[in-house]
Order: structure tokens, then sequence, then C-alpha cells
């Protein structure tokens, strides 16, 4: 019994701190559901689990059940045998986690259904559909989207250069060719192939951005 002396305190931190985790990953949502929220998202992307606004609730899911799973097994360790009950819920929720990550990946895929997307965010294409119109484009010879690309200056004039579209849930990005004589003339080149709205004047964020 002595030699099981870590379960107590083990289980207390998992008790306290799935539901922390559970808070802070949650507060976002009724400001995203009403199209408020402004800057990051608590959780980021991994890798094969891209998130964005239009599919963070379901990126949610599968992450709370994971939470719901260390919290029930934490009691299990700080009740012991007094009950197996904890421990099978856990495992349950553990493998809730998977049917929930396909319906996270179909909702990134295709934007449905609807209701699980919040209302700002419902309009926009699933992976799948931006894809087949990228194929689409190309075969007319047209740029790949109409995102809003931007063109960052971070140095002195044209040293320090980025192309970066300002669309919501697309991270294309360019930096100019190493030996381009006109590293702008570069990067709009590049802009050019992937969408058809390109900033005409050049962008200097400021330090606090």
């Amino acid at each position: 019994m002595e030699a099981m002396w870590w379960r107590i305190p083990l289980g207390f931190l998992a008790v306290v701190g799935a539901p922390v985790y559970l808070w802070h990953v949650w507060r976002v949502v009724p400001s995203l559901w009403r199209g408020e929220h402004e800057g990051s998202l608590p959780v980021g992307h991994v890798r094969m689990y891209d998130v964005f606004p239009r599919s963070y609730l379901t990126a949610l899911l599968p992450l709370s059940a994971m939470a719901g799973f260390f919290l029930l097994l934490g009691l299990q360790f700080m009740v012991g045998a007094l009950t197996i009950a904890p421990a099978k819920g856990a495992f349950l929720l553990m493998g809730l986690t998977v049917p929930l990550t396909v319906l996270h990946w179909v909702v990134n895929a295709y934007n449905r259904p609807r209701a699980l997307v919040p209302p700002a965010f419902r309009d926009q294409l699933g992976w799948v559909e931006v894809r087949r119109r990228r194929r689409s484009n190309r075969r007319a010879g047209r740029p790949d989207t109409d995102h809003l690309v931007e063109i960052l200056d971070f140095g002195p004039p044209g040293t320090d250069s980025v192309a970066i579209c300002a669309e919501a849930g697309c991270r294309w990005r360019a930096v100019p060719d190493r030996r381009a004589h006109v590293p702008e003339l570069s990067l709009r080149n590049k802009a050019t192939r992937h969408s058809s709205r390109i900033t005409v004047d050049r962008i200097r964020p400021t330090a606090d951005i």
C-alpha cells in the first residue's frame, strides 16, 4: 500500500487540472459563436489535427473526452479499491475520442454539419471543396483563390518581406526568391498564383502586432 502513495497526489492533480484545462479551452466558444472573438485560439494546429475558427468546437470534443478520462482516472487513483466505476467511465470516454476525432475531420473537410459550425463561418468551404476549386482554377489558368494577400515589410524597404494570405484558416505564405533582384516583384509573382486579390501597398507592421 505504501508503494502506491503517489496515486493520491497524482490523482489530485488530474482532478484539479482537468476542469481548469476545460475552462481554458471552452471559455472562448460563446464569443466565437457570436462572431466576436479576436486573436488566437487556445487550441492550435497539431499534425493531422488542424484547428480553425470554423472547426474549433469539434476540435474541443475529443480533447474534452480526454480531459474527462484523466479526471475520472484521477478519481480512481484517489478512491483506490473503493469502486471501479470511475475507471470504467474513464476508458469509455477514451473510446469516444476516436469517433469525435473523425467528426472533427469531417467538419474540416466539408464544413458540415452546419449546426456544429459557428454561424459566422458556415459559408466557408471545407478543404475538399477548396482543393476542387483550386484544381478547376488551375486548369482554367486562373489563380487558386480570391483571398486577400498582403505584402508585409518587416525590415528596411524591400529587404525583409513576406506575402501572407489574410483569409481565415488559410495558411498560405511566401518569401521572395533568394536571388531575386526585386524581392517585392518575386513575392507578387508568387502571390498571383495563389490569389487574384493582392494589396497594392506594402504593410509595415508596428511593434505591437
